[in-house]
């Protein structure tokens, strides 16, 4: 069940600087097709397009990201460096949200991500993201957030002759921040995200529990109006229990 329910991502046809192409379309393109046409999206969300063809662009490209075989590409490519550093550069709250609403479907339908993209600052700028003032933006931020840390939860930390992914307890911990009282949604996202990677990864439980983040999904489950959010929450505790000494 969503935690969600974000309305469908609807675009102009005309504002788009190339050719309306599907997803059909895309996949069956050559790989010197794909490398141009992924160079028109990076121009149009990158150059000096006004911030409404931005918006445009994510929207069409977001319908693009909800294939496994897409998603892939996008997450491994240098449209996800794009993203990361464009959501450090602007201000505009439909954008910065925008963006991470499209980063976070690309990482939900991707198989593989690369560890590289760390590199980029995207952990740190997902959770920077947490402290903004307009909620569009704390909701996009979390859920694209908790996206990618189930993701690294569930990859194998000790895989000979790979690069893997580091978390660093300081961004794991920002998940409580996540969980104080406030909204909700939010709070739904985070708990979430602590009930997923608990699921996973011993190590990074024990890095990320604290006595405030139980003292937080004890007091969601205890206060919160959303009966889901309660399960939970609930479900969280039992997990975190689980891994506790």
């Amino acid at each position: 069940r969503r935690i969600e329910k974000l309305p469908e991502p609807s675009y102009v046809v005309g504002l788009l600087p190339f050719e309306n192409y599907d997803l059909a379309q895309v996949l069956a393109m050559n790989q010197q097709e794909l490398e141009a046409f992924l160079t028109l999206v990076y121009k149009s969300i990158g150059g000096k397009s006004r911030v409404e063809e931005k918006l445009n662009t994510l929207m069409y490209f977001e319908k693009l990201c909800s294939d496994s075989a897409s998603a892939n590409v996008v997450v491994n490519s240098s449209l996800m460096t794009l993203f990361v550093k464009t959501l450090k550069v602007y201000k505009t709250p439909k954008l910065k949200a925008r963006l991470c609403i499209l980063m976070g479907v690309a990482i939900r339908y991707a198989t593989y991500i690369s560890p590289e993209i760390s590199r980029s600052g995207i952990l740190t700028v997902l959770a920077d993201g947490l402290k903004e003032n307009d909620q569009s933006i704390r909701r996009a931020s979390i859920a694209c957030f908790g996206e990618l840390l189930f993701y690294i939860s569930t990859q194998n930390s000790e895989a000979e002759g790979n690069e893997t992914w580091k978390v660093s307890s300081a961004i794991l911990k920002k998940l409580t921040v996540a969980l104080r009282p406030g909204d909700q949604v939010v709070q739904h996202y985070a708990a979430k995200t602590v009930e997923n990677i608990a699921a996973h990864n011993a190590d990074m439980v024990i890095r990320m529990m604290s006595e405030e983040m139980v003292t937080c999904l004890l007091e969601i489950f205890r206060t919160a109006t959303i009966d889901v959010l309660r399960i939970t929450a609930l479900s969280a505790l039992s997990r975190l229990a689980y891994h506790s000494p």
